[in-house]
């Protein structure tokens, strides 16, 4: 499930089983082309995306996380198509993964999530400002910064978890 912080559906649900069915939303038809993406469901404020055996959820995040959604205005489109045609493969090259989180329109700052090889990664904090912030500015001017989402309690977690165990490992 992600809940994209506005409104899906004025009321009521509304699901998609095949491409097909989703020529209606152009939402549900732009997520039908992540490969994977087996069925999408709207709510009033969520988005359900359900994948295939295949594929696995970190991989696909990413992919749904960066769709332009109807209601995105002209810079956070324009922020994702950056991330998608430009940023995200750079990155992809490096064993790592960026997906768009928010654009606060007050402040400029752009929130992006490393993932991957680039998660906790020294050089990230390189990637995000001299790579990501650099290109995002030069392109779309009201862009005043780059910042990383914080790690969600999951992900915490799984980082403690991994250094405690290379700690125990350690001679």
């Amino acid at each position: 499930m992600f809940l994209p912080g506005k409104p899906v559906l004025e009321s009521g649900t509304q699901g998609f089983k095949t491409p097909r069915e989703a020529m209606a939303s152009p939402l549900a038809k732009s997520l039908f082309h992540i490969d994977g993406v087996k069925e999408v469901f709207f709510g009033g404020d969520f988005v359900t995306v359900t994948k295939s055996d295949d594929y696995e959820w970190s991989v696909l995040k990413p992919d749904v996380d960066n769709v332009i959604l109807e209601d995105d205005d002209e810079i956070v489109a324009m922020i994702k198509e950056l991330l998608e045609t430009r940023i995200r493969p750079a990155v992809q090259e490096d064993g790592g993964d960026v997906s768009f989180k928010g654009f606060d329109p007050d402040s400029g700052i752009v929130t992006l999530k490393m993932l991957g090889a680039c998660s906790g990664c020294p050089s990230s904090a390189l990637t995000l400002k001299g790579g990501i912030e650099n290109m995002l500015r030069h392109y779309v001017p009201e862009v005043k910064g780059v910042e990383e989402a914080p790690a969600d309690e999951a992900q915490k977690a799984g980082l403690d978890a991994f250094n405690a165990l290379e700690q125990h490992l350690s001679p």
